[in-house]
């Protein structure tokens, strides 16, 4: 079956670009045909950073990412060949395939969308009517629709064969906005459990706790200080183009999706903000230590805290004393059990829902 999916994947951001292969590779699995919409989504205009971030932004962005970037994409995913900018531009020439898929990430939050508004594209309203649509752990982030955001909703959902989200929260409002079961499933990236196509030794890397930060505070950097000394290892800091702060130890540009796979894969502990900093520690069965985010990031905690609550390491992974929970040893055979119950769990989702179409 050819399923077309649309996704951020054509973001410069690690998280977003492995979700997107780790879906792909997923569905490989099951003997489908992915391919991704090359959909280039207007973002938001005023995104209310200083000047100062923004130019840090801009000087960061460094031509040498956006062409490893590019070559990852064409290594490993199947994109289409028409480039979209628009919903009006995908409905006029909407892709062929058997199923639509839309997700994961946060495409149902209009906060990060020109226009604050839900973008019909992430809904599928494009193709032909029998084409079955499905949403795989689609994410409004922290996004509360109101009574209008309602009605669309259940305007653009009404004709999906079967919806999943990603977080418990979305479940719950969603399957009262439309009456109807919604699913709860695995973020993509944990649907797979060997990256090895991506893994290469580091050049010249010794040992090293490696914080990757997307939002700078106290309590993160004196996280990373303790997890250091007690592994009496030097820091890596790595983070995205607004890391403007002082960095701790040494700082790490990356450049590719790879480059941060493999940057988690050769630590011997990690400290980070990130939720899926969080889920390829606990793949790659690395000591991890994730300092919540705060200020308009916070909602973003809840799905780490649902991760952990339901892989069993909550205390050991969002701890209140860091340098007593890095002294104990993570079960990990506990871990790979309820990942793999997971799991399995949404691949169920993903077989079900692919059958019925």
């Amino acid at each position: 079956m050819k399923i077309s999916i649309n996704t951020f994947h054509l973001e410069e951001h690690a998280g977003a670009v492995l979700q997107a292969y780790a879906l792909s590779r997923t569905l490989q699995g099951m003997g489908h045909d992915p391919e991704l919409l090359a959909y280039a989504r207007s973002v938001r205009g005023g995104d209310g950073r200083t000047l100062k971030q923004r130019i840090m932004r801009i000087a960061t962005r460094k031509s040498e990412t956006s062409r490893q970037y590019a070559a990852f994409r064409a290594r490993f995913l199947r994109e289409s060949e028409r480039l979209y900018h628009s919903h009006e531009e995908v409905a006029a020439h909407p892709p062929q395939a058997d199923a639509y898929l839309c997700g994961s990430d946060q495409i149902w939050n209009p906060e990060l969308l020109a226009g604050n508004r839900f973008d019909p594209a992430y809904f599928l309203q494009y193709g032909p009517p029998d084409v079955p649509r499905i949403s795989y752990a689609a994410s409004f982030g922290g996004f509360m629709p109101g009574p209008g955001e309602e009605a669309l909703l259940r305007t653009y959902l009404s004709s999906f064969s079967a919806i999943s989200v990603r977080e418990p929260a979305a479940r719950e409002r969603l399957s009262k906005i439309l009456g109807r079961e919604v699913a709860l499933t695995l973020d993509p990236t944990l649907l797979l459990d060997d990256y090895t196509e991506l893994l290469q030794p580091i050049p010249e890397a010794g040992p090293y706790v490696l914080l990757y930060a997307l939002q700078n505070s106290p309590e993160i950097r004196q996280s990373a200080k303790d997890v250091a000394d007690h592994f009496g290892l030097p820091i890596w800091s790595a983070g995205g183009p607004l890391v403007t702060w002082r960095v701790l130890g040494r700082r790490i540009e990356v450049h590719s999706p790879s480059q941060w796979v493999n940057l988690i894969h050769g630590a011997a502990a990690v400290v980070t903000n990130s939720f899926h900093g969080v889920a390829f520690s606990l793949l790659f069965k690395k000591p991890v230590v994730f300092t919540p985010l705060t200020g308009t990031m916070a909602s973003r905690n809840d799905r780490m805290i649902h991760l952990c609550d339901t892989l069993g390491v909550a205390r050991d992974v969002i701890p209140s004393d860091v340098a007593a929970a890095i002294r104990r040893e993570i079960n990990w055979e506990s871990v790979a059990r309820r990942l793999a119950e997971y799991r399995e769990s949404s691949l169920q989702f993903l077989r079900r829902a692919l059958e019925v179409g």
